[in-house]
């Protein structure tokens, strides 16, 4: 549902709209079309996988998501599980949309930037006009 959401407000999530807009249609089509990977990884564990975006592609999300145990109430991140997306064309490194936590006016409308996530178990790159060629996650 995330990484089909239509996009609203900033690119990328954000705190208005989070995602944006469920697109129900979208998703049930992802499902249907297997237009994604299923599979575990272990700690210190790290896998690559190549596909191939089709020519004429306007925007392409490539997105992970993990469930994730709950952290210890005295923990300093709620995060337990910290996997971390990299998108690579092989001679550029696209990050996923991170958004700045700190809880200020100028913050919360800010737009996402472009980073290591270290507090959320999905992440999300999004790459316009991508080149048609195998790209690795």
């Amino acid at each position: 549902m995330l990484n089909t959401a239509e996009d609203y407000g900033n690119p990328g999530p954000d705190y208005s709209f989070g995602w944006g807009r469920v697109n129900a249609l979208r998703a049930v089509k992802t499902l249907e079309d297997k237009n994604y990977i299923d599979t575990n990884i272990s700690q210190g564990e790290s896998q690559s996988f190549a596909f191939q975006i089709p020519q004429g592609v306007k925007e392409a999300r490539i997105m992970i998501y993990w469930l994730d145990y709950e952290g210890s109430a005295s923990a300093s991140k709620a995060l337990v599980n910290d996997l971390d997306l990299s998108i690579s064309d092989g001679s550029n490194n696209f990050l996923p949309w991170v958004l700045n936590p700190t809880a200020t006016a100028a913050s919360i409308s800010a737009p996402a930037t472009n980073g290591v996530d270290h507090l959320n178990n999905m992440e999300q790159v999004t790459l316009y006009n991508p080149i048609s060629r195998v790209t690795r996650r």
